[in-house]
């Protein structure tokens, strides 16, 4: 594990990272009100600093937490930051499980949706194998989020080319960003019934993938309400000791004109995220026996 370059922060710097933390959310945080009241909480919590050193890491923490009970933004938070400042990446690029399970039906487990060049490959090695399936299983249960580019290509296997899938709103940008599905994928299955596996830990771009096929008609979620984080960030660092995670946008679906940002992505059939598999098998041998989707 990469060391903290401090282990501490003197009262001097947590009122300097809580001033320039405040100017952030003033003028970046996706809500402008909400980022006026950010503002001016911290200015007044600056008021209550100790004059005592405070370690880095729990104080970014604790501040994190108490942020996050006056706004209830999943993707809003504030880290120490570290020597090398690189996430591990994820096993497999996040692809934990392929596997043909009965009745002709392929399971696909994605615990992450890591960057698109890494992910690549063991996608199309993963869609490969259960190409010649009746129906598909997406578990993503297990999936706290990450790359979008690698959601929408993932999505592109099991979706019409170009299809417009969400528009991106960014505070202080006037033009809003769009993605569709992809022209060039290593081949596409339209017909095949699937079904997404979801649960409260299903998060950010994980909600993107779930939600994308939902509105777009071509899955059936079964299992739990996700986790409702659909902001998307800033990473800033604040100063050498300390960086936030600032939400700057929100999605925009073509479909339904919202998001899933705190409400989470609703499943069409609620169960238990532990018995959301043996429910899906169910509902997907009824549909491959009557040769719908």
């Amino acid at each position: 594990m990469p060391s903290l370059i401090t282990e501490t922060l003197s009262r001097a710097e947590r009122l300097q990272t809580l001033s320039e933390l405040s100017v952030q959310f003033r003028d970046q945080y996706v809500y402008p009100e909400t980022g006026q009241l950010l503002f001016d909480t911290l200015q007044e919590w600056s008021l209550l600093e100790p004059e005592t050193a405070s370690p880095a890491t729990e104080w970014c923490t604790s501040l994190t937490q108490r942020l996050r009970t006056l706004v209830p933004d999943k993707h809003l938070r504030v880290f120490a930051q570290v020597t090398q400042n690189v996430p591990e990446p994820a096993v497999h690029a996040g692809v934990q499980r392929v596997e043909h399970l009965e009745q002709g039906i392929a399971l696909l487990e994605l615990n992450a949706f890591s960057g698109l060049e890494q992910a690549r490959p063991l996608l199309d090695a993963a869609m490969a194998l259960v190409k010649p399936a009746r129906a598909l299983i997406v578990d993503l249960r297990k999936n706290g989020g990450g790359s979008g580019e690698t959601v929408t290509y993932l999505c592109s296997f099991l979706l019409e080319p170009d299809l417009h899938l969400q528009s991106f709103y960014r505070r202080n940008t006037p033009e809003q960003s769009k993605t569709h599905t992809l022209q060039d994928i290593p081949y596409r299955d339209l017909e095949k019934p699937v079904v997404v596996l979801t649960s409260q830990r299903t998060a950010s771009a994980a909600e993107e993938c779930a939600y994308n096929l939902q509105a777009a008609g071509r899955a059936t979620l079964i299992g739990e309400t996700t986790a409702g984080a659909a902001h998307t960030v800033d990473i800033i660092s604040l100063n050498e000791k300390v960086g936030a995670f600032i939400p700057s946008g929100h999605p925009i679906s073509p479909y339904t004109g919202g998001h899933w940002e705190r409400t989470g992505v609703q499943p069409d059939l609620a169960v238990p995220a532990d018995e959301a598999l043996t429910v899906a098998l169910e509902h997907l041998k009824v549909k491959t026996a009557r040769g719908v989707q």
